[in-house]
């Protein structure tokens, strides 16, 4: 279930898919993981967001890894708020 504007692609209706390999091979890595695969790759992360927003969420969970423009958390560690 998606809430509305929750992913920026998702803004202003339906977009065309342009890389149809990139597509595909997203789809296998989402399928993975939703069959629970590890996630080794973002240190066993379930939340990610962008630098371009700061969630009120991100400040609850352990950042695990910033790959590109994502930056990864997981649950399962109480962390400081100061």
């Amino acid at each position: 279930m998606r809430q509305p504007s929750q992913f920026s692609y998702t803004i202003g209706g339906h977009k065309p898919i342009r890389n149809k390999a990139a597509y595909l091979r997203a789809m296998d890595i989402a399928q993975d993981a939703l069959s629970g695969a590890p996630r080794q790759l973002t240190g066993g992360a379930t939340y990610f967001h962008t630098p371009a927003v700061r969630p009120a969420w991100a400040r609850r969970f352990q950042k695990t890894v910033q790959i590109g423009r994502h930056i990864f958390y997981r649950t399962g560690q109480r962390v400081a708020s100061n």
